[in-house]
């Protein structure tokens, strides 16, 4: 194989077994996936945050200039996307949710925008984290180390374990006295479990707290030193899944550290 520096050109050789000669074949002749820029949406509004907080932007028209660099503008017509469009929009949005501020021309990250952008978050998660930390504030119990779980539960694993009523039920009524306070302090309290018992489903926010919760047990379970096959049999999930909340939960602990600092 020819190398720059060596000489201008060069043979690559690709040795295989002849019965995969023809996979290979068609491999090599198949069309090239496309590789399509992730940007458009909150991909934007990251990248904004993260060049404001280290200096590279400071204005709307350099945060222009910035996004007519990327992979996003390039594709931008093949997308249908409006890049200048996209920009402003993205900026307003940051402003109103409270990321950036504006002071004349200059942006400048908020403080919650800053914890997002130490912590690794998008603001989506910095809004929410930063309610539930200020509603702990407020009534945090510290019997068991069950709430302090529930706050370093990561959002993200919601849509990956699914919830099951009748193991929550089961769990639920089993708690002791602590972790019961817990569940009533977060609102899962008795006539959410009677809703959930008789099959009813949890609608509005309080959905989303019993489902985080339900994964709180699990980790729970865990910390207590329950084996990582017992606990992935008694809540019928696969051991790959259970092994991989706990580690989401270890990273998202990180970034509820660092956000609060």
């Amino acid at each position: 194989a020819g190398r720059t520096g060596m000489g201008e050109v060069g043979e690559s050789f690709l040795l295989c077994k002849h019965q995969d000669a023809q996979k290979v074949g068609e491999l090599l002749s198949s069309a090239m996936d496309l590789c399509s820029s992730q940007l458009a949406g909150t991909g934007l509004e990251c990248l904004i945050i993260s060049a404001v907080d280290l200096g590279v932007v400071c204005t709307a028209n350099t945060v222009l200039a910035m996004c007519q660099c990327s992979l996003l503008a390039v594709q931008a017509g093949r997308l249908g996307v409006d890049l200048p469009e996209a920009v402003t929009a993205a900026l307003d949005r940051l402003v109103k949710i409270g990321a950036l501020t504006r002071s004349g021309d200059k942006l400048e990250l908020s403080k919650i925008g800053k914890a997002a952008v130490k912590a690794n978050i998008d603001m989506e998660m910095a809004k929410q984290l930063y309610s539930d930390l200020q509603t702990a504030q407020l009534s945090l119990v510290l019997l068991s180390h069950l709430h302090l779980l529930f706050l370093v539960t990561p959002y993200t694993m919601l849509d990956q374990v699914r919830f099951q009523q009748q193991i929550f039920c089961n769990v639920y009524m089993g708690l002791g006295q602590k972790e019961a306070q817990t569940a009533i302090v977060l609102g899962v309290g008795e006539q959410c479990i009677s809703q959930l018992m008789v099959g009813r489903t949890i609608k509005g926010k309080l959905n989303q707290i019993v489902h985080r919760f339900y994964l709180s047990l699990i980790l729970f379970d865990l910390w207590n030193g329950n084996s990582l096959w017992s606990v992935s049999k008694k809540y019928m999930l696969p051991r790959g899944l259970v092994h991989n909340l706990v580690v989401s939960a270890s990273a998202f602990s990180s970034s509820v550290v660092r956000f609060c600092e």
